[in-house]
């Protein structure tokens, strides 16, 4: 049986955007959840990212994620399935650089 594999590494934060890379092993489909860290969060199964979740293209092995807000924290959450077996949910925390507010004094 082939077993589908993610390895995801975060990229590197700007004040609105995450991103990261998935490395997939044996995918037929993958996809992604971006969350706000809450206290009791709860990450969704395999199935739950894979139905809800943005698609995240077998091929392309980095993804950005755009319009979060300055200075919060993330959970990343990608699964990947073949047919009917499911990646297990891997996860990487990264929170969004604090915005730099330009002030003119006059």
């Amino acid at each position: 049986d082939v077993h589908p594999a993610v390895v995801l590494t975060p990229g590197t934060p700007t004040s609105t955007t995450l991103s990261f890379t998935a490395a997939l092993t044996d995918p037929e489909t993958a996809a992604y959840v971006c969350l706000e860290k809450t206290e009791g969060l709860t990450v969704p199964a395999a199935e739950e990212i894979l139905r809800d979740g943005t698609d995240l293209p077998v091929s392309a092995d980095a993804a950005e994620i755009r319009e979060l807000k300055p200075g919060t924290t993330y959970i990343v959450a990608v699964a990947a399935s073949n047919k009917t077996v499911y990646s297990d949910v891997k996860t990487v925390e990264m929170t969004t650089d604090t915005a730099m507010v330009m002030v003119n004094w006059r």
